[in-house]
């Protein structure tokens, strides 16, 4: 919600509370005198016994009002006991879920620009990142987890990646000895559509459209997650660093120097 008090939900929000979290920041404002949070304070006036401890009664006839004034008269006095003991209870059953969104906006605020009309909508809230970083981080699980069902470890990262394909398409490329111009042409053909359409929207007057975004993310994505399982799964030690070891297809073996 709007913690920092300023009328709008943004990535300001996020990082006021991520402040208040971890740094000891100021507590996250009350909300505004309205019909609905009236509304919402009568309801909580009903349930009143089920969010606070008995040994904490004592404690609302000291509380302050300073944090919960809206400057034009503030809140009433039973209905800021309420409130605070809303906030604590909600801070406490759904803090997670909160600070987990936190990380959610502040990390699209430094991966993505973040532009209203380049973002989806959830709800009325603005997605924490871009449709184009949506269709990518989408892309990059499904192509981490088709190498994660189907790659072998085969010693040098373009064997790994390539280990994905059936051996009986790779032996010409096994037989001809270009693993390595396969890899990258693999890579190259997951990236150019989001390369073009992202640099033409850049420097030219096009402007590019949301589902064009995702799908150019997403082919983009599934290459980046593929060669990224695969740097991470090519490891000599599991063949005792001997290359004889290591089966590839077309009966190829791997030449060390």
């Amino acid at each position: 919600g709007d913690v920092n008090g300023d009328a709008r939900l943004d990535m300001s929000d996020a990082v006021y509370l991520l402040l208040h979290i971890f740094r000891d920041g100021p507590q996250p404002v009350a909300l505004a005198d309205s019909p609905e949070l009236l509304e919402r304070v009568a309801r909580l006036e009903e349930r009143i016994d089920e969010v606070v401890e008995p040994g904490q009664r004592a404690v609302l006839d000291h509380l302050s009002l300073v944090d919960l004034d809206d400057g034009q008269g503030g809140l009433a006095r039973d209905d800021a006991k309420v409130l605070v003991l809303l906030r604590r209870s909600v801070d406490l059953e759904f803090a997670p879920a909160m600070l987990g969104l936190a990380v959610a906006y502040a990390f699209g605020d430094f991966n993505c620009h973040q532009k209203h009309e380049r973002s989806w909508e959830i709800n009325g809230n603005q997605m924490p990142m871009c449709t184009r970083d949506v269709g990518i981080f989408f892309g990059f699980v499904i192509g981490a987890a088709l190498f994660g069902r189907r790659g072998l470890n085969r010693w040098t990262v373009r064997d790994t990646f390539l280990s994905i394909i059936p051996d009986q398409r790779l032996e010409p490329i096994y037989l001809t000895d270009k693993r390595m111009l396969a890899m990258l042409a693999v890579i190259g053909i997951g990236l150019a559509p989001m390369a073009v359409d992202g640099f033409t929207q850049m420097l030219t007057d096009y402007e590019s459209n949301n589902p064009l975004r995702v799908v150019t993310g997403f082919a983009a994505g599934i290459v980046v997650g593929w060669w990224f399982s695969a740097a991470l799964c090519a490891r000599t030690v599991y063949f005792e660093d001997d290359p004889e070891l290591v089966a590839l297809p077309a009966n190829a073996r791997l030449m060390t120097k």
